[in-house]
């Protein structure tokens, strides 16, 4: 129907140095959004959920003995999917 969602923000992996991006899943409306290089590791209902998933993967990521690289932990175990 095209209704926008008003409250999911969406955790990918970052395109840069960062480790991961937290955004509004308004974003993926804009034209100039880049989706095709989009690896998405998480969606919430709101921010505060954005954040504790961030945490929970945090977590996961220092119990795995890797340092707070969450971002290469999730690659890591994607791999292994």
């Amino acid at each position: 129907m095209g209704a926008g969602q008003f409250q999911i923000y969406v955790i990918a992996l970052s395109q840069n140095n960062d480790q991961l991006d937290i955004f509004h899943c308004a974003l993926l409306k804009q034209k100039h959004f880049d989706k095709k290089n989009l690896y998405v590791v998480g969606v919430a209902k709101d921010k505060g959920e954005a954040y504790q998933l961030v945490g929970k993967m945090l977590a996961d990521t220092l119990a795995a003995g890797m340092e707070g690289d969450i971002k290469g932990y999730l690659l890591k175990t994607a791999g292994q999917a």
